[in-house]
């Protein structure tokens, strides 16, 4: 049924969370995205499953993310959903939430499919073998229309974006964020504490690689930041390690 949906959707976006990344599925979500020609949008938690550099990657969604993704979303005569739980700050309100798509949900657990948003198909498992499952039956498919709309949506965006912060001899925090990716060229192992510094981080660092970005979700602990970059140099001596800490 989930092929189904898939060979036959006309404006495909995958939904991308961090149980991606906890399925060690990368390399099969990028082949996923490119064999079906689907937008990838990601969760705060997802941020590194797919290369931000990657044209199809449409970067973060929901509360925070920008205008032009949650639109797309929104337009999508499909989701798929891989490894995130629908919680609030994606959804927005839930009557409004992509009424014209259907619904696959990939998720390791049982309890979270149609919890918040009711799904046409939940896919129990871990993301990694699910996609293992899936690739064999893809029908690469024509979605050249699609792709160009969202370009149009990009390219026409006037939300959150550093060229709209005007050199006005302020410090803007886009700006600082921008230029510590710039200075570290997007190879640097980022650990956010928690607040709207955390949102800057994950709108204006582009993160190439997995596990880049160390942030806390869920229970949101103030400090984290810190003691956690901390623990990062220690996992991982020869990283370039940056904590962004304070609003």
């Amino acid at each position: 049924h989930a092929l189904d949906l898939i060979n036959g959707a006309s404006r495909p976006v995958m939904l991308v969370g961090h149980g991606v990344i906890l399925g060690a599925a990368e390399d099969l979500l990028k082949a996923f995205a490119e064999r079906t020609s689907s937008p990838v949008a990601m969760t705060l938690l997802g941020i590194g499953a797919f290369p931000a550099s990657h044209p199809l990657n449409l970067g973060m969604m929901g509360l925070h993310g920008e205008a032009w993704v949650n639109e797309a979303v929104q337009q999508a005569d499909l989701l798929i959903a891989i490894g995130m739980r629908f919680d609030d700050r994606v959804t927005g309100r839930l009557a409004d939430f992509a009424p014209n798509a259907r619904k696959i949900h990939v998720e390791i657990d049982p309890a979270e499919v149609n919890k918040i948003v009711k799904v046409d198909v939940g896919l129990i498992g871990d993301a990694r073998e699910v996609l293992e499952s899936l690739l064999p039956g893809i029908t690469p498919g024509d979605r050249t229309p699609w792709l160009a709309h969202i370009a149009g949506l990009r390219r026409h965006a006037t939300a959150r974006s550093i060229q709209h912060f005007d050199d006005d001899g302020r410090l803007y925090a886009a700006h600082a964020i921008h230029d510590l990716w710039e200075a570290t060229r997007g190879r640097a192992l980022v650990v956010t504490d928690v607040g709207q510094h955390q949102m800057w981080e994950a709108q204006y660092y582009r993160h190439e690689s997995t596990r880049s970005l160390i942030t806390s979700g869920g229970l949101g602990p103030m400090g984290f930041a810190v003691p956690a970059a901390i623990g990062a140099k220690l996992a991982r001596p020869d990283a370039d390690v940056w904590a962004v800490v304070g609003d």
